[in-house]
């Protein structure tokens, strides 16, 4: 209403608007969609924590987390990775050139550049976590053979959830806490190394 009265004065209407003194409400504040690089340290780090008394399931979550963070892949993207996707014997030979291939939204496969924290992490994962795991060709299988013996299939969205709200709560971060939050904050992290916005949405395999 506020726009029709303002067109009226283009056509010379000198009259005074009925809303004059009505102020239209404010947006809601939006919540910040990204962690800091500091929150994004310590919710890691509290997972790694988890890992030193040698508890094979916390040792799954962290490299779950830690694909999150260092990927910016999505949550159903991660449950459906192959171990075909992370090439183990190149990360040995040619750190520099490894890529992680991710099949997105609308069967599109994009590749991933691997940082070498994530490669280290993921050799442990693969060497020390993933053997004992359902037999699968999944990167991530079904967690639950680790507790309560075979079960087949990849891991399930609910449990890249409940790895998200776990860690988070124990390093003491503001929510709110979606697995998506961590592209938010893989992207703000590539923006602010000084890559063109272009890049980024290739590398998160989002339409431009």
């Amino acid at each position: 209403m506020h726009t029709y009265y303002r067109w009226l004065s283009t056509l010379g209407f000198t009259g005074r608007s009925p809303l004059d003194h009505v102020h239209p409400p404010r947006a809601l504040p939006v919540a910040r969609q990204d962690y800091t690089a500091g929150e994004a340290e310590a919710i890691t780090e509290a997972a790694r924590a988890t890992t030193q008394d040698g508890n094979r399931r916390e040792q799954f979550d962290y490299a779950v987390l830690s694909t999150l963070r260092y990927t910016g892949i999505r949550r159903t993207e991660l449950t459906t990775l192959r171990l075909s996707d992370f090439d183990v014997d190149r990360t040995r030979f040619d750190v520099d050139r490894t890529r992680l291939s991710v099949l997105g939204k609308g069967n599109k496969l994009r590749t991933v550049p691997l940082s070498p924290v994530y490669l280290e992490i993921m050799t442990w994962y693969l060497t020390e976590v993933r053997p004992y795991l359902t037999a699968s060709d999944r990167l991530f299988a079904n967690p639950r053979s680790l507790l309560q013996g075979p079960h087949r299939g990849s891991t399930h969205g609910k449990t890249i959830e409940r790895v998200v709200q776990r860690y988070v709560e124990m390093a003491g971060v503001a929510g709110p806490h979606l697995p998506h939050r961590w592209r938010h904050t893989y992207a703000t992290y590539l923006l602010r190394r000084g890559l063109d916005i272009s890049h980024i949405q290739k590398l998160l395999g989002q339409p431009r």
